[in-house]
This record gives structure tokens, sequence and C-alpha cells, in this order.
């Protein structure tokens, strides 16, 4: 029940966030550009969370895991939280120094995510290793992945081109190289 109570009062966190900035319209046409300054470090610091993303897959599939909860709780989201709290105070500071409500969405939507991505490491520990799959774990990457798509669509909106990415899908994709 706790369980469901704070899965649900994430989303509606989400949901405060994403409401709570941009036009009313939905359209780009009275939103303030992002400085070229701040797009140019913004996009850099993607970049790099990419090449580093991709690094921590290689190798992992010979390492013998007991099955894909443990795989991905060990290989991927352990080492990848510190770089996705990297990028969060790094993209976070930036929004900061611009008014564009895409480039402030994206910044702030990195929040929920690091939460259910700590959430799902902390489920991912607490199962007996060997499961393939937990309906719990499937629920958080349902709500991580809702969070990334609204992220991805702001970042694209405020000029974000190469944060317009799912790193989370980068990872999973870093394991067959």
């Amino acid at each position: 029940m706790i369980r469901a109570r704070w899965a649900a009062a994430t989303v509606l966190a989400a949901v405060a966030i994403t409401t709570g900035c941009g036009n009313s319209d939905g359209g780009a046409d009275d939103t303030a550009a992002t400085p070229a300054p701040v797009l140019r470090e913004a996009n850099a610091n993607c970049r790099e969370l990419l090449r580093e993303a991709k690094k921590l897959g290689r190798g992992v599939l010979s390492r013998g895991y007991e099955g894909a909860i443990q795989l991905t709780a060990d290989a991927l989201i352990r080492p990848g939280l510190p770089l996705l709290r990297t990028i969060t105070r790094s993209q976070q500071a930036l929004a900061r120094r611009t008014d564009e409500p895409n480039f402030d969405l994206y910044a702030r939507l990195f929040d929920p995510i690091v939460v259910l991505t700590e959430r799902r490491l902390a489920v991912s520990e607490s199962l007996p290793p060997g499961l393939p799959t937990h309906p719990e774990i499937a629920d958080l990457e349902d709500q991580i992945d809702e969070l990334t798509h609204e992220q991805q669509l702001a970042a694209r909106a405020a000029g974000l081109n190469d944060c317009d990415v799912d790193f989370r899908r980068v990872l999973i994709s870093s394991l067959t190289g």
C-alpha cells in the first residue's frame, strides 16, 4: 500500500511539474529562446553523458549475472545513477541561467526520474536473485519511460537536440555493443 501511494505521489508530482511550465496552448510561439552559450553547454553535457552511458554496458553480458533484474541493477542502474545525478545538477544549474520554460521543464523532470530510478534500484536489491522481472519494477520502468518521453519533448522544444535521447535505452543498447 505504501509503495502504491509513493508511486501515485511521484506521478502526481510529475504531472504538477509538467502542467506548471510552458505556455497554455503547448506551442512554442511565445516562449523565450534558450541563449546560445547555454544551449552549447547543455548539449555538450548530454553528449558526454551519452559517451559515458555507452561505456557502462561494455563487457557486461560476459560477467555472468543470475537474472535480468540483477544485471540491470548491478551493471546499469548502480553505475548509471552517479551519471544521472551529475547531469541533473549540471542541467538544472544551466536552467537557472535562462527563462526558457521548455528548458526549465526538461531540467526539472530529472528529479522524479532520479527518484524513480533510485526506487528501481532499491526494489531490485530487495528481490531474490534470478528473477527475470517483477510487477513493481515494470511499473517503475513504465513511469520512468513516460517521464523520459516528456523530457525528450521538452529538450526538443528548448533546442537541446543532443539531449533528445532516452539514456536508459542507450544504456540497455550498450550491452550488445
